[in-house]
């Protein structure tokens, strides 16, 4: 896929699964399409795979199967080191603590 960047789209994800050594699924089929200058989320329950998906995309991790592009070329072409910046950031979710009338 050559002409993944010049369609707008800076990240695909075709077919991509993770399996662990063990044989174990984590990532079973992803399939995404992130434009340049979009913005993704990814939202689910723990274990729901979203670590795993976003050590794919930084190289962190190799697919079992599937490909995964940046900004037109395949992933395992880029050195981790000298690919283009992908930011990731972790959002925090947290509960406010109710207080009860004795407090």
């Amino acid at each position: 896929m050559t002409d993944a960047l010049h369609d707008g789209y800076a990240l695909e994800c075709w077919d991509v699964t993770y399996r662990l050594p063990s044989g174990a699924t984590l990532v079973s089929g992803l399939n995404l399409r992130v434009a340049q200058g979009e913005t993704l989320v990814l939202l689910g329950r723990s274990g729901s795979g979203k670590t795993t998906t976003l050590k794919l995309i930084n190289r962190l991790l190799e697919p079992s199967e599937g490909e995964i592009f940046i900004s037109g070329r395949a992933g395992s072409e880029w050195n981790p080191i000298l690919r283009p910046a992908i930011e990731v950031r972790h959002a925090q979710h947290s509960h406010a603590r109710r207080k009860s009338p004795a407090s």
